[in-house]
């Protein structure tokens, strides 16, 4: 991962009240207007100190230029680059290191997701003796511009999640969720997947180290029909990589979690 010329000042490395994660790749059309109105919108909102990461993960157009100029007038965002293609999973473990936040949010890229709902996650945990908040499109109270086929796969997705690790959570994809920082100090170590199934072995994990995951309602509109960079190549290494955590956990007992998961921690 390489920082930009402008890295934390020896000084500055305090803790910050939030620290927002945005992974990215070949988003060059939409980055300058992503960086802005997480900004303002946490700018407005936000009631603590915060930090933006932007993390290009080896991105083949424009991002990094545009990223690069566009946050010359953004002091809140701070941009990570990757030379080659990691996988989201991997750009987020990398910049979680590099994060001050004691809370701390994983947010797509791009506009699907408003960031005017980070703050009500962040309040949303602090009300409530949860660990996480993870935003669902399957909440009853979404309001979500879904395409049928997005539905099918979802429920098809939460089913199979279901079956095989009894994780009753209606939305493991979706693109925003708010962590207390020390719940990510537990569960990243011991994840293995960096791309499809990174989001749904992490909270599989979560749930068998006893953390409180809590769904929130969001509001969402896809880009594309389809969503952006969903295809049946995805599906089926989602499917694979989803398979493979099944396989570690059950079989090999590879994240020592095994069993049945304790009691959720109050």
């Amino acid at each position: 991962m390489t920082l930009t010329d402008e890295p934390i000042p020896p000084g500055e490395t305090r803790p910050l009240g939030l620290s927002v994660l945005m992974p990215c790749y070949n988003e060059a059309k939409s980055i300058q207007q992503s960086l802005l109105v997480a900004a303002e919108s946490l700018r407005i909102l936000c009631d603590r100190s915060f930090e933006i990461l932007l993390i290009d993960d080896g991105s083949v157009d424009e991002t990094w230029t545009v990223a690069r100029s566009s946050a010359l007038g953004i002091p809140e965002v701070r941009l990570f680059r990757d030379t080659e293609n990691g996988g989201k999973g991997a750009a987020l473990r990398r910049a979680f290191h590099q994060s001050r936040g004691e809370l701390v949010c994983f947010l797509d890229c791009g506009l699907d997701i408003s960031p005017k709902h980070v703050m009500d996650f962040v309040r949303a945990l602090e009300a409530d003796s949860f660990d996480v908040a993870i935003g669902s499109k399957r909440h009853p109270e979404s309001k979500v511009d879904y395409p049928w086929r997005r539905r099918f796969l979802s429920k098809g997705y939460e089913l199979l999640v279901r079956v095989l690790f009894g994780l009753k959570i209606r939305d493991t994809q979706a693109g925003i969720k708010v962590f207390k920082r020390e719940v990510l100090e537990d569960v990243l170590p011991l994840g293995f997947v960096k791309r499809y199934a990174f989001d749904a072995e992490m909270l599989v994990l979560l749930h068998r180290l006893g953390h409180r995951i809590m769904e929130m309602p969001i509001e969402m509109k896809f880009r594309e029909e389809f969503g952006t960079g969903v295809d049946a190549r995805a599906i089926v290494q989602m499917f694979l990589d989803t398979l493979g955590v099944f396989y570690r956990l059950k079989v090999k007992d590879y994240y020592g979690v095994s069993g049945v998961p304790p009691p959720a921690r109050s």
